[in-house]
């Protein structure tokens, strides 16, 4: 088959899912209430992709804490029955803003669900879809770019003294704390792939790092947090309205990078009291780093537009695996799991999915390259997924998340090596 027949081609959408009224948000267990007001738009963006033998891979990005199970299972099944997409090419991914309301019913402590919200969230992004994939779809090339980046930072540190954490408080003893810990992983570059039509036209931008989205100061309004305020600068810098999808990473012991704004004072007070911590950004902070990061995916955006646009081509594959969360906990937390998906495109892309929150570190499980992409948060997110190690020493992702997300149990010390399995099963990839 020649390169002109082995094209992949393409469509892309977004909808508003912003609340019409002030609902509890998801992601503190130290906040309640209805929000009090938005501060930025909340949206899901969408990529579909065919190639040449008509599969379709769907690539779906909502600003959003967890996709949940509910939006996860109707939006696949809709998917699947009225567009034949196969299950194992759905990628429903959450960006993991602290400041959206609740999609996912299995994490109370979080927030709770407006039943409402999730039935709009599903219905809008039923229209989003089926107007995505009714649509005709152009060929496309895809100019992928990456530049350093210090915006991150690895949030577990290890302590030799008591201190006071959590919500009530509680007495904790020599485990890590959350602090910034520059020598631990974290994410040190983004990345941006720029999807064009032949002739040039912007079709959609996706991009990529690692950092949970916890930074913005006005804890109860609505906010898409630092994705959305990217996906404004490239709007800005490209087109007004195009589709923007942030993949987020393995973030699940990334933070912003804050600067500490205590005197030497406070600042020893409070880590005698509470050990070390991250100093909450004020609106100048938090404005600042995020404006860096947008600064940072627009320089990618600019070096992909100087380089020559490659057809993108070639089929598109895939593989699915899912473990038992009995495998990695020793409580019974009845027939949960987790799902992992594989969707490699071409020779362009190959995104590794995994609905947890997984641990910076394993991203080192994974083949290196260009093209590999970690992306935690898939679908319906049951519970973070840390190291061997993190499970030895505890703290927040070792053991402290459980009670938090609805689980029973401790950690098994095998988590390591399921991942490792995990990996070896999405090694075999489909041909078909």
């Amino acid at each position: 088959m020649s390169a002109g027949e082995d094209r992949i081609s393409g469509a892309a959408d977004h909808i508003d899912l912003t609340p019409q009224s002030g609902l509890p948000l998801f992601g503190f267990v130290d906040r309640s209430g209805p929000s009090e007001g938005v501060a930025d738009s909340l949206e899901a963006n969408a990529l579909a992709l065919r190639d040449s033998a008509g599969r379709i891979t769907v690539i779906v990005a909502f600003d959003t804490l967890f996709v949940g199970p509910t939006v996860d299972a109707e939006l696949r099944a809709f998917l699947r029955g009225e567009h034949g997409v196969r299950d194992e090419d759905i990628l429903l991914l959450a960006s993991h803003s602290h400041y959206a309301p609740a999609l996912d019913p299995t994490k109370p402590r979080a927030g709770p669900v407006d039943p409402g919200y999730v039935a709009s969230v599903i219905e809008r992004s039923k229209v989003m879809l089926g107007r995505l994939l009714d649509r005709p779809m152009v060929p496309l090339t895809l100019t992928h770019s990456s530049a350093p980046w210090q915006g991150s930072v690895h949030r577990r540190k290890r302590w030799p003294l008591p201190y006071l954490s959590g919500h009530p408080r509680r007495l904790g003893f020599h485990g890590p704390v959350m602090a910034p810990e520059p020598r631990g992983p974290s994410d040190d570059r983004v990345r941006s792939w720029l999807v064009r039509t032949e002739d040039g036209a912007p079709l959609a931008v996706l991009w990529h790092c690692a950092c949970h989205p916890t930074g913005f100061p006005r804890r109860r309004q609505v906010s898409s947090e630092f994705p959305g305020r990217v996906r404004e600068a490239v709007r800005d810098r490209i087109a007004p309205g195009l589709p923007v999808v942030f993949l987020q990473g393995f973030a699940g012991d990334v933070k912003q990078r804050s600067p500490d704004r205590r005197s030497v004072l406070r600042g020893l007070r409070d880590t005698l009291l509470w050990g070390p911590s991250f100093c909450p950004f004020d609106e100048a902070g938090w404005l600042q780093w995020t404006q860096e990061l947008s600064s940072t995916v627009e320089a990618t955006l600019s070096a992909a537009e100087q380089r020559e646009p490659l057809p993108l081509s070639g089929p598109i594959r895939s593989a699915r695996s899912e473990l038992d969360l009995a495998d990695l906990f020793d409580g019974d937390n009845g027939p949960r799991s987790i799902q992992c998906r594989r969707v490699r495109v071409g020779d362009e892309l190959d995104l590794w999915a995994v609905a947890a929150e997984p641990s910076m570190a394993l991203r080192e499980f994974l083949p290196r390259g260009d093209s590999t992409v970690a992306l935690g948060y898939l679908g319906d997110v049951s519970a973070y997924w840390p190291t061997a190690k993190q499970v030895a020493e505890g703290g927040y992702e070792g053991r402290g998340f459980v009670v938090e997300m609805g689980l029973r149990g401790r950690m098994r010390s095998s988590t390591d090596d399921a991942f490792r399995a995990m990996v070896k099963q999405l090694e075999v990839i489909d041909d078909d």
